[in-house]
């Protein structure tokens, strides 16, 4: 993959969580773009404002961006992550009887503000539900139909890397788990223990990054007010010890920069997970 970026605005090169209001995080952004190299692309283009279609993106399409590599000839062809794309009445947009490709109706539906995820993984993250996608009635070329939907996603959500706007210190260091879960359903292989969350069976929690360096983010399925949260060395010693409140789906940080590095048992609850601190 390639990943240009634009060297006159004002990023923030730290990793340690604390990008300020008047810069924007690179890690973040980077983060961002790897996603849509590793897949999270439906390769869709809108030409004269009407005419839809998957596959017919060209070199000159991407102007004056170059490649490093030859662009390929996609032939029309579909990318995974728009195979599982359709609108809410659960029609296919890969379904060629209902929309041609390329065509007006796919054109159109585009611009609906009605396209959805359907891969199975990422409905059982999303409680069964498709997940929406980026489709506004004004189409933006290179935002529309390749992210997560803005508004149903905003900044303090934990899925929100994935969507089209970043803001000047808002920062997301790991993909969150429904972007993990639809890279699952695109093909790719995820191997726990790695960085990616980890899951609770009982009580749902959700932890990013892990290993840890500074700021442990956790979010519960369910909201918490004042719940018991400990940090345990392998000696048995309880190293923290405090109260913990979280509201439902919305991450928390705690922060651990002051614990020594080292394996722990994070226990929520009576609930329990291996947290790495580096």
């Amino acid at each position: 993959m390639n990943i240009f970026f634009d060297n006159s605005q004002p990023w923030y090169f730290g990793t340690d969580g604390n990008c300020p209001s008047n810069k924007y995080d690179f890690v973040t952004t980077l983060l961002h773009e790897i996603g849509h190299g590793l897949g999270f692309l439906s390769v869709s283009k809108l030409d004269g404002d009407t005419l839809g279609s998957f596959g017919y993106i060209v070199a000159s399409d991407l102007s004056p961006l170059i490649t490093t590599f030859p662009f390929p000839d996609l032939q029309g062809k579909y990318s995974v992550f728009a195979s599982y794309m359709e609108t809410n009445t659960f029609q296919s947009l890969v379904d060629t009887a209902i929309f041609p490709n390329p065509s007006n109706a796919l054109g159109s539906i585009f611009k609906s503000n009605n396209v959805w995820f359907k891969g199975p993984f990422a409905m059982a993250q999303n409680g069964g539900n498709h997940v929406r996608i980026f489709a506004p009635t004004t189409f933006e070329k290179g935002s529309s139909m390749e992210h997560l939907n803005e508004s149903t996603f905003p900044p303090n959500n934990i899925n929100t890397l994935m969507t089209p706007y970043e803001g000047m210190s808002e920062e997301h260091h790991a993909p969150g788990p429904l972007t993990i879960q639809i890279l699952r359903d695109i093909g790719w292989n995820m191997v726990p223990g790695i960085g990616i969350e980890d899951v609770l069976t009982n009580s749902r929690i959700h932890l990013f990054p892990n290993p840890v360096e500074s700021i442990a983010n956790i979010y519960l399925d369910e909201s918490v007010d004042h719940a018991s949260l400990q940090l345990i060395d392998f000696s048995g010693k309880v190293v923290l010890n405090t109260s913990f409140t979280a509201q439902k789906g919305i991450y928390t940080p705690v922060d651990l920069s002051g614990l020594p590095t080292g394996i722990y048992l994070l226990r929520i609850n009576g609930s329990s997970l291996k947290l790495i601190k580096s």
